[in-house]
Protein backbone atom coordinates (compact mmCIF):
# COMPACT_ATOMS: atom_id res chain seq x y z
CA UNK A 1 0.00 0.00 0.00
CA UNK A 2 1.50 3.39 -0.71
CA UNK A 3 0.81 6.92 -1.87
CA UNK A 4 1.08 7.47 -5.07
CA UNK A 5 3.37 10.46 -6.20
CA UNK A 6 1.58 12.28 -8.48
CA UNK A 7 3.42 15.01 -10.47
CA UNK A 8 1.88 17.94 -10.48
CA UNK A 9 -0.64 17.01 -7.14
CA UNK A 10 0.03 19.84 -4.96
CA UNK A 11 1.10 17.67 -2.15
CA UNK A 12 3.90 16.76 -4.93
CA UNK A 13 4.62 19.76 -5.64
CA UNK A 14 4.65 21.02 -1.88
CA UNK A 15 8.17 19.44 -0.77
CA UNK A 16 6.45 18.58 2.60
CA UNK A 17 6.82 14.77 2.13
CA UNK A 18 9.69 12.66 0.87
CA UNK A 19 9.13 11.11 -2.36
CA UNK A 20 10.68 7.40 -3.33
CA UNK A 21 12.00 7.20 -6.88
CA UNK A 22 11.99 4.06 -8.85
CA UNK A 23 14.33 3.99 -11.96
CA UNK A 24 13.35 3.07 -15.54
CA UNK A 25 16.00 2.23 -18.36
CA UNK A 26 14.87 3.28 -21.73
CA UNK A 27 16.40 1.16 -24.32
CA UNK A 28 18.55 3.95 -25.58
CA UNK A 29 20.21 3.35 -22.12
CA UNK A 30 19.23 6.01 -20.99
CA UNK A 31 18.51 6.30 -17.03
CA UNK A 32 14.96 7.89 -16.05
CA UNK A 33 13.77 8.71 -12.60
CA UNK A 34 10.03 8.01 -11.82
CA UNK A 35 8.39 9.40 -8.96
CA UNK A 36 6.66 6.22 -7.18
CA UNK A 37 4.78 7.21 -3.63
CA UNK A 38 5.38 9.73 -0.68
CA UNK A 39 6.58 8.36 2.78
CA UNK A 40 3.96 9.70 5.65
CA UNK A 41 5.30 11.18 8.30
CA UNK A 42 3.23 9.47 10.67
CA UNK A 43 5.17 6.94 12.20
CA UNK A 44 1.74 4.59 12.64
CA UNK A 45 1.11 5.47 9.10
CA UNK A 46 4.57 4.82 7.58
CA UNK A 47 4.79 1.36 9.66
CA UNK A 48 1.40 0.18 8.23
CA UNK A 49 2.35 1.24 4.51
CA UNK A 50 5.66 -0.62 4.39
CA UNK A 51 4.16 -4.05 6.08
CA UNK A 52 0.61 -3.54 4.47
CA UNK A 53 1.52 -6.02 1.02
CA UNK A 54 3.14 -8.55 2.94
CA UNK A 55 0.45 -8.94 6.36
CA UNK A 56 -2.47 -8.48 3.58
CA UNK A 57 -0.70 -11.58 1.80
CA UNK A 58 -0.63 -13.87 4.91
CA UNK A 59 -4.40 -12.46 5.83
CA UNK A 60 -5.67 -14.00 2.17
CA UNK A 61 -3.85 -16.80 2.85
CA UNK A 62 -5.79 -17.81 5.97
CA UNK A 63 -8.97 -17.31 4.03
CA UNK A 64 -7.19 -19.54 1.19
CA UNK A 65 -6.23 -22.42 3.37
CA UNK A 66 -9.58 -21.83 5.15
CA UNK A 67 -11.49 -22.39 1.88
CA UNK A 68 -9.42 -25.11 0.24
CA UNK A 69 -8.87 -22.74 -2.18
CA UNK A 70 -5.09 -23.51 -3.03
CA UNK A 71 -4.26 -22.85 -6.31
CA UNK A 72 -7.34 -20.79 -7.73
CA UNK A 73 -8.43 -17.02 -7.60
CA UNK A 74 -10.25 -16.38 -4.39
CA UNK A 75 -12.93 -13.85 -5.60
CA UNK A 76 -12.10 -9.89 -6.08
CA UNK A 77 -14.09 -9.10 -2.96
CA UNK A 78 -12.71 -11.68 -0.73
CA UNK A 79 -8.91 -10.20 -1.55
CA UNK A 80 -10.27 -6.57 -0.89
CA UNK A 81 -11.80 -7.53 2.53
CA UNK A 82 -9.23 -9.93 3.91
CA UNK A 83 -6.55 -6.78 3.31
CA UNK A 84 -8.19 -4.31 4.78
CA UNK A 85 -8.71 -6.67 7.81
CA UNK A 86 -5.35 -6.22 8.56
CA UNK A 87 -5.19 -2.51 8.59
CA UNK A 88 -6.81 -2.11 12.60
CA UNK A 89 -3.77 -4.07 13.48
CA UNK A 90 -0.83 -2.18 11.61
CA UNK A 91 -2.04 1.12 12.59
CA UNK A 92 -2.76 -0.08 16.25
CA UNK A 93 -6.39 -0.49 16.78
CA UNK A 94 -7.46 -4.04 17.29
CA UNK A 95 -10.37 -2.98 18.51
CA UNK A 96 -11.49 -2.17 14.88
CA UNK A 97 -10.25 -5.87 13.66
CA UNK A 98 -13.70 -7.45 14.76
CA UNK A 99 -15.89 -5.38 12.64
CA UNK A 100 -13.48 -6.30 9.27
CA UNK A 101 -13.34 -9.80 10.58
CA UNK A 102 -17.66 -10.23 10.66
CA UNK A 103 -17.66 -8.36 7.21
CA UNK A 104 -14.78 -11.49 5.95
CA UNK A 105 -17.00 -14.14 7.41
CA UNK A 106 -20.32 -13.11 6.19
CA UNK A 107 -18.71 -13.11 2.78
CA UNK A 108 -17.14 -16.51 2.80
CA UNK A 109 -20.84 -17.61 4.08
CA UNK A 110 -22.32 -16.31 1.50
CA UNK A 111 -24.67 -14.16 3.62
CA UNK A 112 -23.50 -10.75 1.38
CA UNK A 113 -23.61 -11.06 -2.25
CA UNK A 114 -24.25 -7.82 -3.56
CA UNK A 115 -27.13 -6.88 -5.66
CA UNK A 116 -30.63 -6.11 -4.50
CA UNK A 117 -30.56 -7.24 -1.29
CA UNK A 118 -27.87 -4.81 0.25
CA UNK A 119 -27.96 -2.36 -2.65
CA UNK A 120 -30.13 0.42 -1.79
CA UNK A 121 -33.34 1.25 -3.89
CA UNK A 122 -32.77 3.84 -6.50
CA UNK A 123 -35.63 6.26 -5.34
CA UNK A 124 -33.63 6.07 -2.44
CA UNK A 125 -30.56 7.38 -4.26
CA UNK A 126 -33.09 9.80 -6.72
CA UNK A 127 -31.25 7.90 -9.57
CA UNK A 128 -35.20 6.80 -10.69
CA UNK A 129 -36.69 10.53 -10.86
CA UNK A 130 -33.48 12.08 -12.93
CA UNK A 131 -33.94 8.92 -15.49
CA UNK A 132 -37.80 9.82 -15.60
CA UNK A 133 -36.95 13.10 -16.21
CA UNK A 134 -34.76 12.18 -18.69
CA UNK A 135 -36.74 9.75 -20.48
CA UNK A 136 -39.43 11.87 -20.59
CA UNK A 137 -37.14 14.47 -22.86
CA UNK A 138 -36.25 11.41 -24.82
CA UNK A 139 -37.62 11.62 -28.78
CA UNK A 140 -38.58 9.05 -31.40
CA UNK A 141 -36.13 10.97 -33.99
CA UNK A 142 -32.58 9.04 -34.42
CA UNK A 143 -29.57 11.45 -35.50
CA UNK A 144 -27.24 9.55 -37.43
CA UNK A 145 -23.75 11.26 -36.15
CA UNK A 146 -21.62 9.51 -38.40
CA UNK A 147 -19.12 11.96 -40.89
Amino acid sequence: MTSLALPGAPVYESGMYEVVYDKWTHPSGKEVKIPDYFIPRDPKIKYAMENFDVEARKELDKVITKMGWEGKSPPKRVIAISAIACLPRLLGRDDLSPKYYKVLEDVLQGKLKGGKEIAYPLDIQGIDKELRAKQENFSDVVIDTRV
